[in-house]
């Protein structure tokens, strides 16, 4: 494991084109960028802000971020355009993830009104600019989000999982208490996991198993390459070691809040507090 540091609060996200990583991090209008995982290279946007919870994704063509409820594509590799501000009638959006399932976009959320929180939010678009709603939930919030050609599903503050159907969205029991933090597949199984540390899976739809696999820290994200499951922690990264127990590793001279892995095809790379 290696890793290189940089001045940023704390890092966000980061993406993996096939060629290329892009990373955001809080307090920088500016992104890093690197071919290779271990050179990087800032730089700078005129119109990223410097503040607010970034999200970075890459869809086949671009780089997609999101930050409050503001959406951004990175078309050359250098410039950031805004290519929407997210409104859902009054409400004010707050987005807290982003996904791209191969032919359309999808954010989660929470939206306000009044100072108030108003209810949970998923949107969608095929394009990043115009977008429909398809859910608010006024009881809960929404922390992830994830889709592919088959199907899509939320994360829940509540601990709760929506799945989407193909024409509506269905409550699932994951079995869960509490806010979930993360959600990844591993082949064909679902995995998510709650910001208390417990994990559950889903082999069928609407059918999760806890058993007692609990991390030993909580994780923040989580992601799959290879048959393998990584996560992020605050103090470690995290492997399962038999699907039923996670071990810890600290990588020597950095430190976390450990978040976003991703898998690139032949390896992982995470993000860590001021490195990556």
């Amino acid at each position: 494991i290696d890793g290189n540091p940089y001045r940023a609060n704390e890092f966000d996200s980061v993406a993996w084109s096939g060629s290329r990583f892009v990373a955001m991090a809080q307090g920088m209008s500016a992104f890093l960028v690197s071919d290779d995982g271990l050179n990087w290279t800032s730089t700078s946007s005129d119109v990223m802000p410097g503040y607010g919870t970034k999200k970075v994704i890459w869809d086949g063509s671009r780089f997609v971020a999101i930050t409050g409820n503001t959406v951004f594509a990175l078309a050359n590799g250098t410039d950031w355009t805004q290519i929407a501000t997210i409104k859902n009638g009054g409400s004010s959006l707050s987005l807290q993830s982003i996904a791209w399932d191969g032919s359309r976009y999808l954010v989660a959320g929470v939206g306000s009104a009044n100072g108030s929180p108003s209810g949970g939010i998923i949107g969608t678009s095929a394009n990043g600019v115009t977008w429909t709603f398809l859910s608010a939930d006024p009881s809960t919030y929404y922390t992830h989000i994830m889709g592919d050609a088959v199907s899509a599903m939320a994360l829940r503050g509540d601990g709760m999982i929506e799945r989407w159907d193909g024409s509506t969205w269905v409550l699932e029991n994951s079995g869960l208490t509490g806010e979930l933090g993360g959600l990844t597949k591993n082949g064909t199984a679902s995995v998510a996991f709650s910001r208390a540390g417990m994990v559950s899976t889903s082999a069928t739809a609407g059918i999760w198993q806890t058993g007692d696999r609990r991390v030993s820290q909580p994780p923040r994200s989580i992601t799959s390459g290879n048959g393998v499951l990584v996560a992020g922690g605050e103090e470690a990264i995290l492997r399962p070691t038999d699907g039923r127990n996670w071990t810890r590793e600290t990588p020597v001279g950095l430190r976390g809040p450990f978040v976003d892995p991703v898998w690139t095809g032949s390896r992982f790379l995470i993000l860590g507090e001021s490195c990556i």
